[in-house]
């Protein structure tokens, strides 16, 4: 959902709930924009936004009390993206995304806070400028913030220990689990990792730290065996690019037209880019770059398993086995 936010965003100019909406359907009914092709997982709170959005077209929702959960704050990153030099825009904007599947003030007022902690960040801001952003940031905001949300913001969370840390669904729960995880790691790896072991929901709270976390170290501190392996990086570097420049450029990278999307249905492969001039993979990857070895434009191990160092400006397709990605 984070990249047809982010597709909508670019496509749009800006906020569009009604095709951000249509783009989440799209995800849900075809597997738009999904690494496998289908909707592989979807929260109770968005099966029933976009239920409702399909019989009646009405982009935002009032609350049924059961959309507290953090299914708007996991796919806020873009719009801090686009923001990154307006706080109160990013702060709005931010609500206003959430308010199409999440209208629950405590997941909008989660998705709020966020915005302001990604927003210092991505503006280069220390840790404990972040971590005390929010407090003074909605000092003077005539709307209190959700209570739950108000002591993350207060910074109560940061003294926590283990035990008190929780990881569940809840939005709140959630962003204080992202800001503990944040506060004591010094690396973006560590930071993922120990949002991950928490346990419970896993996968979201380790996405938000983890957004918090590359908004802060930046993209290099990005294992990058982790880039390697991540399906449609070069669209979502592309798209992230665009948001940045939403002013400058307006919401496009001149020059640069958008990479295409590896096509998930192709069951055991995968188009493969160059990062910084590496590629991984086994012995297939190999048997696709043969060519390139002979006209010594790349070196590599005599073993059949990576890496492989080529020339960075040389396209390199190649079919992987993901049996045998390391």
């Amino acid at each position: 959902m984070a990249a047809c936010l982010a597709e909508s965003l670019v496509a749009c100019r800006g906020h569009d709930p009604r095709d951000q909406l249509t783009r989440y359907l799209a995800w849900r009914r075809e597997g738009h924009l999904s690494s496998k092709g289908r909707c592989f997982d979807i929260g109770g709170a968005t099966t029933r936004a976009l239920d409702a959005f399909a019989r009646t077209g009405e982009p935002h929702r009032t609350s049924d009390g059961l959309d507290g959960g953090n299914g708007s704050l996991m796919r806020l990153a873009p719009v801090a993206l686009a923001w990154w030099d307006d706080l109160p825009a990013a702060i709005a904007h931010a609500a206003l995304q959430s308010r199409t599947t999440h209208a629950h003030p405590a997941a909008v007022d989660a998705c709020r806070v966020m915005a302001v902690l990604l927003v210092q960040a991505l503006q280069g801001a220390s840790k404990d400028a972040i971590l005390a952003s929010p407090r003074a940031a909605f000092a003077d905001d005539l709307t209190p913030l959700h209570p739950d949300v108000r002591a993350t913001a207060e910074g109560a969370c940061l003294g926590w220990e283990r035990d008190a840390v929780r990881s569940g669904g809840y939005a709140p729960d959630s962003l204080a689990a992202a800001c503990w995880c944040f506060a004591r790691t010094e690396r973006f790896e560590a930071c993922v990792l120990e949002a991950a072991n928490l346990g419970h929901d896993a996968d979201t709270t380790a996405a938000i730290a983890g957004m918090l976390a590359g908004a802060h170290y930046g993209e290099r501190a990005i294992p990058q065996a982790w880039r390697f392996l991540l399906w449609g990086h070069d669209w979502l570097a592309w798209h992230a690019e665009a948001l940045c420049a939403r002013g400058a450029a307006a919401w496009s990278v001149p020059g640069k037209p958008c990479p295409p999307l590896p096509d998930p249905a192709r069951s055991g492969e995968q188009t493969q880019h160059v990062v910084d001039g590496m590629v991984l993979g086994g012995k297939t990857l190999v048997d696709a770059v043969k060519k390139a070895w002979a006209q010594g434009l790349a070196q590599a191990s005599p073993e059949d398993e990576g890496p492989l160092w080529v020339d960075p400006d040389l396209p390199v397709w190649g079919n992987i086995d993901p049996d045998e990605v390391r």
